[in-house]
C-alpha cells in the first residue's frame, strides 16, 4: 500500500511504530524540526479499505490538506480476508499551523470515514470513536503533546 524502504511493521502492543522507522528518516529530511507528526491508524472493513486509500489519497502517497499541513499515507497491514485492514496515515503539521490543525485534519478524517464500514479508528494509539468532535478532541491533544 505504501512505500517501503525503511518501514517496519514491527509491532508493540499491536500497535505499528512505522512513524519512527519511515517518517523520521525520510519526511523530516525534506520538512525540517519545525513540523509534529500525528500518527492516525484506521481499521476498516474489506473492501472499503481499497476504496477509502484511493478516496483519501487519489493515488498519491501525500497530499497537502491546507497550508503547511500535509497527510502521508503509511504501510498498511494486511490481514485475512473478511477481517479489518489497517490504513496508517501521518499527519504533519508546521507550529504555525497548529490554531487550524484540528479542525481541518478532523474534518478531512470524518468526510472520508462517514458513510463507510469503519471498525475503528487510533489516533496516536487512541482509540477514538468516528465523529468529527472527538476526532479532533484527540488530534488537539496530539498537538498539544507534541508541543511541550
Amino acid at each position: 500500500m505504501f512505500l517501503g524502504g525503511g518501514s517496519s511493521l514491527s509491532s508493540e502492543n499491536g500497535h505499528s511504530n512505522w512513524v519512527k522507522n519511515y517518517s523520521l528518516k525520510k519526511v523530516s529530511n525534506y520538512l525540517g524540526d519545525k513540523r509534529v507528526q500525528i500518527e492516525i491508524s484506521i481499521d476498516v472493513l474489506p473492501p472499503d479499505h481499497i476504496e477509502l486509500s484511493r478516496d483519501c489519497f487519489g493515488g498519491q502517497k501525500r497530499i497537502k490538506l491546507d497550508e503547511e499541513i500535509y497527510a502521508t499515507e503509511g504501510p498498511g497491514i494486511a490481514r485475512l480476508a473478511g477481517v479489518p485492514q489497517t490504513i496508517n496515515i501521518i499527519i504533519e503539521v508546521a507550529k504555525v499551523a497548529y490554531p487550524i490543525a484540528a479542525g481541518v485534519v478532523s474534518a478531512w478524517i470524518y468526510d472520508k470515514l462517514k458513510n463507510r464500514n469503519v471498525e475503528s479508528i487510533r489516533i496516536k494509539g487512541t482509540k477514538t470513536e468516528i465523529r468529527k468532535e472527538t476526532i479532533e478532541i484527540e488530534i488537539k491533544k496530539a498537538l498539544e503533546e507534541k508541543s511541550r
